[in-house]
């Protein structure tokens, strides 16, 4: 629940509620009268900040409504927003999920340092479709093999004719209940990684569908085991150590 005071609230590091900040009373009316009273989600509002509790879809919210959420909560919202078909998920952030994105990205970066490959990283960048019917904010999205199409850009517009991001990275530290790989695949997004804490698995887009393979498109030296290994090994012997032995991993075997 919101708390009885006017200070400006923290996001909450659980899965159970997901709190925006700077959110106008009017989106918020307008949230409330779009997904009715059937809605399973509690709506708490104080002075600008609006916490969402589990469940965290909320139905039938219209395009406008969700570009406008996107654009009152600003680009420093650590909540992830997802959207497909009128269905809004939004995802309130997790330690456990930000230290793996945040070590995972490290170790991507450090392939592509050791390998002399040019990537332009652009976080969590609102992604959306032209028929604005579906858009999201992946965890983390990389530009590789077309970095130089999008080099020295300052905004990359996907409507505008940039090409999509060629890797999209998902972290899953709980189970998503709304389906993001048809958003993926209607962006054109050509891989996609989901790590669930446990296990890595490399999804390719293949006439339209994505489909689980064992080599990545894009790194096809790098068993995804190898990615788990050292995100494991992390937690045993620091950050620093584990990137070191990973840039030696990838010298010898490559």
């Amino acid at each position: 629940m919101l708390a009885s005071s006017s200070e400006s609230l923290t996001y909450l590091l659980d899965a159970t509620s997901a709190v925006l900040h700077h959110v106008s009373w009017e989106t918020f009316e307008k949230l409330i009268e779009e997904t009715g009273e059937d809605r399973k989600a509690r709506f708490y509002y104080l002075d600008g900040d609006l916490e969402i509790t589990a469940p965290r879809i909320l139905p039938h919210v219209s395009w406008e409504t969700f570009e406008k959420l996107i654009e009152e909560t600003g680009e420093d919202r650590k909540a992830r927003f997802y959207y497909l078909d009128g269905d809004l998920e939004i995802m309130p952030p997790l330690a456990v999920h930000e230290g793996s994105k945040c070590f995972l990205s490290s170790l991507i970066r450090t392939l592509c340092d050791e390998l002399k490959i040019n990537i332009r990283e652009l976080g969590s960048m609102f992604l959306k479709t032209d028929n604005m019917s579906r858009g999201c904010e992946p965890d983390s999205c990389y530009y590789i093999q077309h970095e130089p199409v999008i080099r020295g850009k300052v905004n990359v517009d996907l409507r505008a004719g940039d090409p999509p991001p060629d890797l999209i990275l998902e972290v899953d530290a709980t189970s998503s209940s709304l389906p993001r790989l048809p958003i993926y695949a209607s962006l054109g997004i050509p891989e996609v990684w989901r790590y669930d804490g446990k296990t890595l698995q490399y999804y390719l887009l293949e006439q339209g569908s994505y489909y689980h393979r064992v080599t990545s498109l894009i790194f096809p030296q790098i068993p995804a085991p190898v990615f788990v290994e050292f995100l494991q090994k992390r937690l045993e012997i620091g950050e620093t150590q584990t990137l070191q032995e990973f840039r030696a991993w990838v010298k010898r075997n490559s």
